[in-house]
């Protein structure tokens, strides 16, 4: 392989790491107007009086309001304020975001409440007593919300700070702040009966039904705050690289999985992971055990040892190398954003993985052969499961 082809090897995988980066950015904006789009279709419903049940502009409950915001971006959400919350990915209070949920309790144990967080401390909501009812701003900091307050959920992506600032500020509304408003029903619960595209909701649902309503289970996460941080993901990809120690041609590397158990909030996320690696063209599976470190929703960087099992040999050829245990392997990921199916979040994911290996006798191997061993791309899919 010469020097020059090397080269253009080397160049090619750097523009597509800027291709995958110019792709999160724009992933991001996708999101913002998202959020945008979000907090739009609320305001569309303010002075909408409270109708217990309620999806249209004849009356609505705070459920429905949310319910309908989300169906406008296309997102299809549960039908009371507890099941959404159930729904949501929690977050730190100081972490949410305009288009964030927000969660109340009266009790402190069972959700009664959700409102759209619009920023500078305001939320929209459908409120079922104090001075004003119906679809109002209210401030978050006042003392009833304070009082009640439970947590914040996500159901969209997050963005960056540099592009949230864009975010339109929630000012301008002509809504007084409701200081005694609350949207708990005499069962302490928020539900749309039916959906209907116009007018007043007419189904009933019978006293049984609202006494089996299933009863929130994020009570456990506010119980424990350890736990209601921590993400599970599991990714399947297909490893490939560019070039052998010959030629510059495609390369099938094999299959690759990963497991992360990540702690935190939606940004600067540590955790751990293990994946298996296995790997035909160089004869050998690797077992990886990682750090990792989620910068936001579209790039994690990972790091760690290296076991591997087999004697490797260089792509393409017969030749003999050694693997490295420390340093093992050093990669980055680059996810889209989440299509929501169910309670799982699915991502597709782009791996550029680093790898070490060395001569037989320990020394470097030369740069042309150190590149088509040691760099090599993954290509799948990712899964991040419900929160514990």
């Amino acid at each position: 392989m010469t020097i020059r082809r090397i080269y253009k090897n080397v160049l090619i995988s750097v523009l597509l790491c800027l291709c995958f980066s110019v792709f999160a950015q724009n992933a991001e904006t996708a999101a913002l107007n998202k959020r945008n789009k979000f907090i739009e279709n609320a305001k569309q419903f303010l002075g909408v009086p409270y109708v217990y049940g309620g999806t249209s502009k004849n009356g609505i409950d705070c459920s429905g309001l949310v319910f309908l915001a989300g169906k406008g971006i296309g997102l299809t959400l549960p039908r009371t304020a507890s099941q959404i919350c159930e729904y949501s990915r929690i977050i730190e209070d100081s972490d949410k975001q305009a288009g964030d949920l927000l969660f109340f309790a009266d009790n402190g144990v069972k959700v009664s409440h959700v409102a759209i967080y619009i920023g500078d401390n305001k939320m929209i909501h459908a409120a079922s007593s104090g001075s004003k009812t119906g679809v109002i701003i209210s401030e978050i900091t006042e003392s009833y919300w304070k009082r009640t307050y439970y947590c914040a959920g996500r159901i969209i992506d997050a963005v960056s700070t540099s592009v949230a600032q864009n975010q339109p500020s929630s000012g301008g509304a002509s809504q007084q702040p409701n200081s005694q408003a609350t949207s708990q029903n005499q069962n302490g619960d928020d539900e749309i009966r039916s959906i209907p595209e116009e007018g007043i909701v007419i189904a009933t649902i019978k006293k049984e039904d609202k006494e089996q309503r299933p009863t929130n289970t994020n009570a456990g996460k506010k119980d424990n705050p350890f736990l209601k941080k921590i993400t599970l993901d599991v990714s399947v990809a297909g490893g490939w690289s560019l070039f052998n120690t010959e030629k510059f041609a495609p390369v099938f590397r094999g299959v690759n999985s990963k497991v992360f158990a990540s702690y935190g909030t939606d940004n600067m996320k540590p955790g751990l992971g293990l994946a298996f690696n296995f790997d035909p063209s160089m004869e050998i599976c690797q077992l990886m055990f990682m750090l990792s470190f989620i910068a936001n929703d579209y790039i994690r960087i990972y790091a760690g040892p290296v076991i591997t099992m087999g004697t490797p040999v260089l792509p393409g050829t017969t030749e003999q190398i050694s693997a490295s245990i420390f340093p093992g392997v050093l990669g980055v990921s680059f996810q889209t954003p989440t299509i929501d199916i169910g309670s799982f979040k699915l991502q597709f994911c782009q791996d550029f993985s680093f790898t070490i290996f060395n001569k037989t006798d320990g020394s470097a191997l030369p740069f042309g052969s150190a590149a088509a061993a040691n760099f090599s791309l993954q290509t799948g899919i990712r899964v991040t499961f419900p929160h514990f």
